[in-house]
């Protein structure tokens, strides 16, 4: 009889969740999370959400602050957990650089969500 809560050799599946206390994990190979086949990746994280604002990836420090933010819609921030624009970086201050593609004419640069710069294709 086998127990679903251990993996116990190489292809076996688990349910619950997976706790790793006190020790790292190396992993020689692949890694997939939330998904099944990596696709040709290295690394793969599927979103479980079809929700535009909802976070597909977190990277938070060891004090549990957000660092980097990649959401459903394809929105990065990075110190921010809600980006305004594709790609926005923010300062603990409260300052934040954007690159808005919303336009398809061109992209935008923003410094405060003021627009300072067109890119044209």
């Amino acid at each position: 009889m086998t127990d679903a809560t251990k993996v116990l050799k190489a292809g076996d599946t688990m349910s619950g969740q997976l706790t790793i206390a006190g020790s790292s994990l190396t992993v020689t190979g692949s890694v997939g999370v939330g998904g099944v086949g990596l696709d040709g990746a290295t690394m793969l994280v599927r979103s479980t959400s079809t929700t535009a604002g909802h976070a597909a990836m977190e990277v938070q420090s060891n004090a549990g602050t957000g660092l980097l933010w990649v959401q459903e819609d394809g929105k990065v921030g990075i110190g921010t957990n809600s980006p305004g624009a594709r790609l926005e970086v923010a300062t603990p201050g409260g300052s934040s650089i954007q690159f808005d593609t919303s336009n398809a004419a061109y992209g935008s640069l923003k410094i405060n969500g003021i627009e300072v710069a067109r890119i044209l294709p």
